[in-house]
């Protein structure tokens, strides 16, 4: 499961990027008299009809438009270079959102629509609407003295805002992430009547290569239409199935169930207070199974093996394929493991999976990013959403078989278990019970080879996740007395943001999804260094992964919002 990628670790030289802006000291002012004089100086305290912002955008070499209308509570924004474009908005109360691929999806989280807003409405006006937890933290002195605010995101991040002592105007808003803390910069002001707001917009995630810079022109009460407002179609023209056939069967398989050796030409990983001859330069070490579903694609005219992976918001590639391949590339720019620099999208002309045709696609680079379980056996890239929403996949774990539908002719099996999915993040998230606690927010991933426990479920429901007693036996066997391994947590790097974590084996009690019951059941919990909580898939409690679902035959049905699970024999070979 991809999450997202961080364009830079700008901040981590900082410190903490979670801790308060620096240079705060005490103020007398109070909050409430802050944000009224706040909101009287950008004129936020006198309603309008409509408020339109049209402008010019430069980012990464190049030149794009931004547009935003609002008209009531309904809203639409738009960024466009002309080779990408992305937007959202809200339409009678539902929010929604378009990805770089043209596809929609409405948003029913509550949470991410209002996180969506954020981004897209301009955030020198977030002081119109301050929460139960926001607070005054002090002031700044010298030249720019400001007051700071905090509030509080719905993820539970905080982000500050910096309201100019002199004219109450918002000047700049920060959020931090792990290792990164992006800045929004608000300044050449222009007032229209009542109403005072910026011309121009900096954003920032502290390396200056990946600068945004909007120059806009507000207009109030200006004539909107419903068209303005309302919700475009999605990609019709992305995915298409052969002339005349809507059922196709996807080139596929499960690699790596089982694991493999290696023959490892190095001592450095011995524990000198492990069993072994230390003079051998060499030892064999067992990989445990990292099971994966791959599918075969061409790109290019060449054949490559891509993870068929529900857990990716979108179409992946991995940096050094997209090096090798020509592809163009641009965007913000993300930093390899070698120190060097790759763009954050390339362009892909076609990818054909089997019979089925991407065209025209816009995939997100992974810097350094590899999948190889065995010598030739390796992936270049994930192939998730966008691919997904527009073909039904039928996925048997069993047999290692993929076979997509047209959404239009797709009926369930009758005696398959549905179980409804929201789609906000561009990954299904389903409700389970994992213990006495409902977890909301389980993503069934079928790019992870585990099931996952991720922080935000772990540390609210403690007692959910207490390990039963076999799960501390499997820690300590894989531990192994290796150096780099220590306590009763293994070490890891996890891909799901927030950098370096620990990870344990956890039996817990009970599991229920959607009527079916699991007891005994061995999870894999992470846990998260300080801070970073809410950076280890965002604000997600769980992951089903490989060793749930290959008791099934999976449908994955995003066009209705809805997974069915069909029970197969090794599922009622276990009794399960």
């Amino acid at each position: 499961m991809i999450f997202g990628f961080s364009a830079c670790l700008g901040a981590a030289a900082r410190g903490d990027s979670f801790a308060p802006p620096s240079g705060i000291v005490t103020t007398n002012a109070s909050l409430q008299d802050v944000l009224a004089k706040a909101r009287k100086a950008d004129g936020s305290d006198i309603s309008y009809r409509s408020r339109v912002v049209d402008g010019q955008v430069q980012a990464w070499g190049m030149k794009g438009t931004y547009r935003s209308i609002e008209a009531g509570s309904n809203y639409v924004s738009r960024v466009d270079f002309g080779i990408v474009s992305w937007q959202d908005g809200r339409v009678d109360g539902q929010p929604w959102r378009q990805d770089e691929n043209g596809m929609v999806i409405q948003l029913h989280d509550a949470r991410n629509a209002q996180d969506v807003e954020w981004d897209s409405m301009t955030l020198a006006r977030f002081a119109e609407h301050p929460g139960p937890t926001t607070r005054l933290l002090g002031e700044t002195q010298g030249p720019g003295a400001a007051y700071v605010v905090e509030a509080q995101q719905s993820h539970g991040r905080p982000m500050w805002l910096f309201i100019d002592k002199k004219t109450f105007l918002v000047t700049r808003t920060e959020i931090p992430y792990v290792g990164e803390r992006d800045f929004y910069v608000f300044s050449s002001f222009h007032t229209s009547g009542p109403y005072t707001d910026p011309q121009q917009v900096r954003f920032s995630d502290g390396q200056t290569r990946n600068d945004m810079v909007f120059q806009l022109a507000t207009k109030y009460n200006a004539p909107v239409t419903q068209a303005d407002l309302a919700m475009p179609s999605s990609n019709d023209k992305l995915v298409r199935f052969p002339d005349g056939t809507n059922v196709v069967t996807l080139p596929a398989s499960v690699v790596n169930r089982e694991g493999h050796s290696v023959y490892v030409p190095d001592q450095s990983y011995h524990s000198i207070g492990s069993n072994g001859d230390m003079n051998s330069d060499a030892y064999i070490a067992h990989m445990a199974g990292d099971p994966h579903i791959l599918t075969r694609a061409s790109v290019g005219g060449h054949d490559y093996e891509f993870m068929l992976d529900s857990g990716a918001p979108g179409i992946y590639m991995s940096s050094d394929a997209v090096a090798k391949l020509g592809l163009k590339s641009f965007g913000p720019q993300q930093i390899t493991g070698s120190g060097g620099w790759v763009n954050s999208y390339a362009v892909v002309p076609e990818i054909r999976v089997g019979p089925i045709t991407l065209t025209n696609v816009i995939a997100y680079v992974l810097p350094d990013w590899q999948y190889e379980p065995d010598p030739g056996v390796g992936a270049i890239g994930l192939i998730g959403y966008d691919f997904i929403a527009n073909a039904v996949l039928t996925i048997d774990f069993d047999k290692g078989t993929v076979v997509a539908t047209n959404p239009f002719l797709f009926v369930p099996p009758a005696d398959a278990v549905a179980v409804p999915a929201s789609l906000d993040d561009g990954v299904p998230h389903v409700s389970m019970q994992i213990g006495q606690s409902t977890a909301d927010r389980v993503v069934v991933d079928t790019g992870s080879s585990q099931c996952f426990i991720l922080p935000r479920f772990a540390n609210a429901h403690p007692d959910d996740v207490k390990d039963q007693g076999k799960g501390v036996d499997i820690t300590r066997a894989r531990l192994g007395g290796v150096d780099w391994m220590s306590g009763s947590y293994i070490q890891m790097y996890n891909s799901l943001g927030g950098g370096n974590t620990q990870e344990r084996v956890t039996e817990v009690k009970s599991l229920s999804l959607a009527g079916i019951q699991l007891q005994d059941w061995f999870m894999e919990e992470l846990v998260a260094p300080q801070g970073a909580a809410d950076e280890i898939g965002r604000d997600e409690d769980a992951l089903l992964g490989y060793s749930f679902l290959k008791y099934f035959t999976v449908y994955l049905d995003y066009p209705q919002n809805q997974i069915f699970l069909l029970p197969n024999a090794s599922f009622r070979k276990g009794g399960r």
